[in-house]
């Protein structure tokens, strides 16, 4: 198994990170290869509905479940909220109800809240997004 160094991951706020997003999607791809083989995990399906497409970093079927994984490695809260948004887009074109947010960005619970504004908690009124950061694991 590939050792990952989240602190090397290059961004736009780091750009000596010795690691890609796309870097990160395909490690996080094998990975899922490697420990489930009933996982069915799909890199980038296009998802097409309400006139609109879609293209999550993954979606990972088990039996009759699904959930949409983005990954957003942006350090500030501007990308955060985008993150947040286009998560809830793609839910929305899927018919899915559940997504997680991988992100670089360590926020607290409080500054996740404050980040939604009213118009991204009427997209999110019945999805549930669990958050991972390298600290922390939050759902909103």
């Amino acid at each position: 198994m590939h050792n990952f160094d989240f602190k090397k991951i290059k961004t736009i706020d780091n750009e000596e990170g010795k690691h890609s997003e796309v870097e990160l999607i395909g490690a996080i791809h094998a990975y899922f290869n490697q420990i489930d083989k009933t996982l069915n995990v799909i890199r980038e399906p296009v998802i097409k509905s309400y006139g609109k497409t879609g293209r999550p970093d993954f979606l990972i079927e088990y039996e009759d479940q699904k959930v949409i994984l983005e990954i957003k490695m942006i350090l500030n809260k501007h990308g955060f909220y985008n993150g947040l948004n286009q998560i809830s887009d793609y839910l929305k074109y899927a018919g899915l109800k559940e997504g997680i947010l991988f992100t670089r960005l360590i926020m607290g619970k409080n500054d996740i809240v404050n980040t939604i504004d009213a118009e991204l908690k009427k997209k999110m009124i019945d999805k549930k997004i669990v958050v991972i950061s390298p600290e922390s694991i939050l759902e909103i």
